[in-house]
């Protein structure tokens, strides 16, 4: 049975009224009565002074197939009609000296954002800056220090784009999990970029590999970076080589049909072809810079610390399905090119 639905009439003061007494309560009546006779509404209405209601009247149906008359206990579908409150009360404050009409949604509710990351890369000039605008974003962790292959960084992700946090926190995995929401308040924070992956920390630093610096206790990152309790996996973006741009840098992408090509480009005389050199003999661990081809002969580098758990594993020797975070920048040492980390082999299929 279909219902029809009304929208109530609220009456929040009334001016030119002092006294209740003064409420001419007959005319009151006659308006509504004449507003049902005449099929020119339905509703219900009450006025308060001082707390107290002096006046009710509820008028047509609230079912009118079923002949239900509408009572003060009608519950009404209000929409729209909830912003004339909200704003009564932000005056109402504002005249009591608790608000101003400059004061930020962000100040009071840190966790609502107010932008899409994507805002940060339209910031980012090349050279890092302090954020000195109210920016709150919010996005889904893609990439942790897990597995070794992230160092002291998380990653996070919206539809718009993904931005590298420079924690400078050891374990950061045990508090910012793969899928959790993640709130940013961005202003007063440091913005770069790392391998063509806008980053946000603590401070800038002109002379670090990062440009930003970490935020290095988790006392200083929780004053910026706040978990939600959702989670929600991110879904990585199918792509060929060809079409890999630099929009995409920092979000998780696939790739398929990827051959580790061609063998003696990927052993740099170390470990053979393992994805990284994890050390051996009181030298050190060293970055694997391994090239992978698909077949239409375009290629991109896949990038693996020598500290990360897997670094000794051996490169496929087959075909492959690689996921990972999209990266850019000289990583042979000559020329820019597209490469890719892995979050942990489960990346590799």
């Amino acid at each position: 049975m279909k219902k029809l639905i009304f929208l109530s009439i609220a009456l929040l003061a009334l001016t030119n009224l002092s006294k209740a007494q003064n409420l001419n309560t007959p005319k009151l009546d006659s308006l509504f009565s004449a507003i049902e006779t005449y099929g020119k509404g339905m509703g219900s209405v009450s006025i308060f002074q001082n707390g107290k209601e002096i006046y009710q009247n509820s008028y047509g149906y609230s079912d009118v197939e079923n002949g239900v008359r509408n009572s003060a206990d009608t519950k009404f579908r209000i929409g729209s009609i909830t912003k004339t409150f909200t704003a009564t009360i932000i005056m109402k404050l504002i005249e009591q000296g608790k608000l101003s009409l400059t004061s930020r949604l962000s100040e009071y509710y840190p966790m609502i954002p107010n932008a899409d990351i994507g805002v940060l890369y339209g910031n980012y000039a090349g050279s890092p800056i302090t954020i000195t605008d109210d920016i709150v974003v919010e996005g889904y962790v893609t990439a942790n220090d897990l597995s070794g292959n992230y160092f002291k960084t998380f990653v996070i992700q919206d539809g718009t784009g993904a931005v590298e946090i420079n924690a400078g926190i050891a374990d950061i995995h045990n508090y910012y999990q793969a899928g959790r929401r993640v709130v940013v308040k961005a202003e007063g924070l440091a913005l770069g970029s790392y391998n063509g992956v806008v980053q946000l920390g603590s401070k800038v630093n002109p002379y670090s590999d990062y440009r930003v610096e970490g935020f290095g206790t988790r006392a200083i990152l929780g004053r910026y970076v706040f978990t939600g309790i959702e989670f929600s996996p991110a879904e990585p973006l199918e792509m060929e080589i060809k079409e890999l741009d630099r929009a995409h840098c920092g979000k998780l992408v696939r790739l398929g049909k990827l051959l580790a090509w061609p063998a003696s480009d990927n052993t740099e005389g170390r470990g053979g072809a393992t994805w990284a050199f994890a050390g051996s003999g009181g030298e050190a661990p060293a970055t694997g810079y391994r090239q992978f081809r698909d077949y239409a002969g375009d290629s991109l580098t896949v990038v693996t610390s020598g500290y990360a758990n897997f670094a000794a594993r051996p490169l496929p020797a087959d075909s492959v399905t690689i996921t990972g975070i999209l990266i850019y920048g000289k990583f042979d040492g000559t020329a820019e090119r597209f490469g890719i980390k892995l979050r942990d082999l489960d990346d590799v299929n």
